[in-house]
């Protein structure tokens, strides 16, 4: 062993340091890192091509002559502009947004028989496709209306069916290959004239809607008012027979007694009422004081006038004597 590896170390370093580089060179090849979101399909050199396996995430090890193709497996979207055709032959610009994914069991038929570029290979030539021939049954005023979500929802299910193919020509069996959870029928471009004669027709419908509502809401009025009248009436006649001058007299008297009896000054004459009730004025206390209770008060209250005073040569109170 010590005199074979004597004549043979020389080679087999050269050979190790060459496997180590030549591994170096090609780590990218040989150690593949599938991330998250993706899916891979292998391409074998020497062993019939695609493999029918899926590879899921994480690190795999491959040969470095064969490659690895990865596909993104989440939900994608995509849009397209297509030019088309109403049902009175206008010229209309659409863009139409699809949310799909790939059907992971089936992505390796999906890369041997349509390939990476699926998207515009498959996909949105069936969009384009079915999107003319839906939009042409219909007028531009109805891609303003309810019918958009009819049409979107009409070209989901063909892109759902569409989108399977035949694998080989004795094959019977259709392969699903995309999953298609939504279509969105985003912008509609009309000529102007034509837009703005549906925007006027909009416009116009919306007052007539007004107009009805303003309608409908006169006529609740009214029948509310007569309502209204109605009971204004019943209640009226219902206090003409019912009520009378006895009950209101008794009424009189209770209001008055219950006004007599609250704590503001007053002075209550009985009796002096037009109906015989008693007749009751309040805030007595800056009413002017009578003048038979000015003439009750004691002299000591007068005020004294002084007496004039006696000139000179008269005799005492001022007078002279009668002759």
């Amino acid at each position: 062993m010590r005199s074979w590896w004597r004549r043979h170390s020389l080679g087999l370093t050269l050979l190790l340091l060459g496997l180590v580089v030549l591994v170096a060179y090609a780590a990218n090849d040989i150690f593949v890192s599938v991330l998250p979101g993706e899916a891979g399909v292998q391409w074998s050199l020497f062993r019939g091509g695609t493999k029918p396996k899926v590879y899921r995430e994480g690190l795999h090890v491959i040969c470095p002559w064969n490659m690895m193709y990865k596909y993104d497996v989440r939900f994608q979207q995509r849009s397209g502009t297509f030019e088309v055709l109403s049902a009175d032959g206008l010229a209309i610009s659409t863009v139409i947004t699809v949310r799909f994914k790939p059907v992971d069991e089936n992505l390796a038929l999906l890369h041997k028989y349509v390939g990476p570029k699926y998207v515009e290979t498959l996909l949105l030539p069936e969009v384009g496709s079915h999107a003319r021939e839906l939009i042409a049954r219909h007028t531009p005023a109805d891609l303003y209306s309810e019918t958009r979500y009819s049409i979107q929802r009409q070209i989901r299910e063909r892109l759902m069916k569409e989108t399977r193919i035949h694998i080989g020509p004795q094959s019977a069996q259709l392969t699903d290959f995309l999953y298609v959870e939504d279509v969105f029928l985003e912008g509609v471009t009309l000529p102007e004239d034509v837009a703005q004669a549906i925007r006027n027709k909009i416009s116009q419908y919306q007052h007539l809607q007004e107009y009805e509502y303003i309608v409908q809401r006169e006529k609740r009025e009214a029948e509310r008012k007569e309502i209204e009248a109605r009971g204004i009436r019943a209640f009226q006649d219902i206090v003409n027979e019912g009520i009378s001058d006895k009950y209101l007299k008794w009424k009189g008297i209770d209001a008055t007694l219950k006004l007599a009896q609250s704590p503001n000054s007053k002075i209550v004459v009985i009796g002096a009422g037009e109906s015989g009730l008693p007749i009751i004025l309040g805030n007595m206390d800056g009413v002017a004081e009578p003048p038979a209770a000015r003439l009750k008060k004691p002299e000591a209250s007068r005020r004294a006038v002084p007496a004039a005073p006696n000139k000179p040569g008269l005799p005492a109170g001022g007078k002279l004597p009668v002759q």
